[in-house]
């Protein structure tokens, strides 16, 4: 990314930690709005769409530990619809942190199950094994193909 781009995103964020509460992309994207921000875009970050420059640019801010300053969130609104919200990791409270380490534990079992099927089909169709930092079944998960 080149200087430019990451002073944009930088002055986007900024722009985003001042209102202080949790956001959709969409309330984001409006904030910018009202802000002129968008005002001097280039034609190439407008084409990639506002909500998608804006989840990005969520996703690559990080604190100085590498964790994302914000996550996505699922809340109730007063309606008793659920809706994402961008919350800054700042401003979490004790089911924050719960709800996005739960998230993030079945996103990790997930990818450990199609791990282990993709090496099991790297050994079936050509013999190649490939060693992997825990501990697998190949027993059991023989037995679940069959």
């Amino acid at each position: 990314m080149n200087s430019d781009k990451k002073l944009l995103r930088r002055s986007f964020i900024s722009l985003i930690e001042k209102i202080g509460r949790p956001l959709t992309a969409q309330e984001m994207v409006e904030a910018g709005e009202r802000e002129g921000f968008w005002d001097d875009m280039d034609a190439e970050m407008l084409h990639a769409g506002r909500l998608q420059l804006v989840r990005k640019w969520l996703h690559e801010t990080k604190d100085k530990n590498g964790l994302r300053k914000f996550e996505l969130l699922e809340v109730i609104d007063a309606e008793g619809n659920k809706r994402q919200e961008y919350q800054q990791r700042a401003l979490f409270e004790i089911e924050d942190y719960r709800q996005v380490i739960s998230r993030r534990l079945k996103n990790l079992n997930e990818d450990k199950q199609v791990i282990i099927k993709l090496v099991a089909e790297l050994y079936k169709r050509y013999g190649v094994q490939f060693d992997l930092p825990f501990e697998v079944d190949w027993h059991g998960l023989a037995e679940e193909a069959a």
